[in-house]
C-alpha cells in the first residue's frame, strides 16, 4: 500500500527538536503554502508547527491541523490510529460476523481524515 500510495512523490525524515531543526523549519515554511500537521494541540505547540509560530515565519501561511480526537476535550492531547478510533466509534461492531468485533480491513478512518482535512467548514484550518 506504501509504494501504492506513495508513487512519484519524494519525501524525507525530518526532526524538529535536533540541533538545528529551526533554520531547516524556517526554510521549508517559507517556501510553504500549506502546512499538514496530524498531532494533538501540545505537540503541534512543542515541535513549533502551531499557527502562531508559522505565521512569524510566514504570514499567508494555511495551517491545516488533524487530530485523533479534536482540539478540545479530555483525549484532546493524546494520539491515536484508524484501528482505535474505529473502536471508539463502535465501528468495530458494525463490520465482520455477528456478535464479533472486527476492525474494518480498508483504513477508512485514516483516508477519510486526510480526504476531508481543509474541507469548508472545518474547525481545523487556520489562515483560510
Amino acid at each position: 500500500m506504501f509504494l501504492q500510495l506513495n508513487r512519484n512523490k519524494r519525501g524525507f525524515t525530518f526532526n524538529p527538536k535536533k540541533p538545528g531543526a529551526d533554520a531547516v523549519l524556517k526554510r521549508l515554511v517559507e517556501s510553504a503554502d500549506l502546512v499538514l500537521a496530524n498531532l494533538p494541540p501540545e505537540g503541534v505547540a512543542d515541535v513549533g508547527l502551531d499557527y502562531e509560530s508559522l505565521r512569524r515565519i510566514k504570514p499567508d501561511i494555511i495551517l491545516v491541523t488533524s487530530t485523533a480526537y479534536g482540539a478540545q476535550g479530555p483525549f484532546a492531547n493524546r494520539v491515536g490510529f484508524d484501528g482505535i478510533v474505529q473502536a471508539m466509534s463502535g465501528d468495530l461492531h458494525l463490520s465482520g460476523p455477528p456478535d464479533v468485533a472486527s476492525r474494518n480491513y480498508f483504513p477508512y478512518v485514516d483516508f477519510m481524515t486526510g480526504t476531508l482535512s481543509g474541507a469548508p467548514g472545518s474547525e481545523s484550518c487556520s489562515g483560510l
